[in-house]
Formats: C-alpha cells, sequence, structure tokens
C-alpha cells in the first residue's frame, strides 16, 4: 500500500475513535466569570467634581506612550 493510503486510513481511524470521544456538546456557562456592580461602590464625589474649575488635577497622569518602547 502507498504512504497516501496509510494516511487516509490513519486519518479516518483518529476522526472515527479518537478525535470525536468526550468532546464537549454545549458550551459552560459563564455565569461565574460575571462581574455584579454590588462588589464595587461608585464613587460619590461626582459634584465636588463638577465644581472643580477645568484644567484642575483629576488623578489621570498622560504620558507619552513611545517613550515605554526605548526604554
Amino acid at each position: 500500500m502507498s504512504k497516501l493510503t496509510w494516511l487516509i486510513i490513519f486519518s479516518v481511524m483518529m476522526f472515527l475513535f479518537g478525535c470525536t470521544s468526550g468532546l464537549p456538546t454545549k458550551a459552560d456557562p459563564l455565569v461565574d466569570m460575571e462581574i455584579s456592580r454590588a462588589i464595587f461602590e461608585m464613587p460619590q464625589d461626582e459634584e465636588q467634581r463638577k465644581e472643580l474649575p477645568l484644567g484642575v488635577f483629576t488623578g489621570i497622569e498622560v504620558g507619552d506612550s513611545r517613550l515605554t518602547l526605548e526604554e
């Protein structure tokens, strides 16, 4: 028998006996991965933030990401 015939026979056997047994038929639910909003407390300083003048530091630091590649 030629190598191609053996390859075809081997492929069919793998498909029929090995590859299809024990495979899941339905996806697992992703309920455990959900993040509940009740876990996190929302900030209570929205009114104070609105009273700040424009350009005041709010905690966000902006940098040039190109510099990190050079480091």
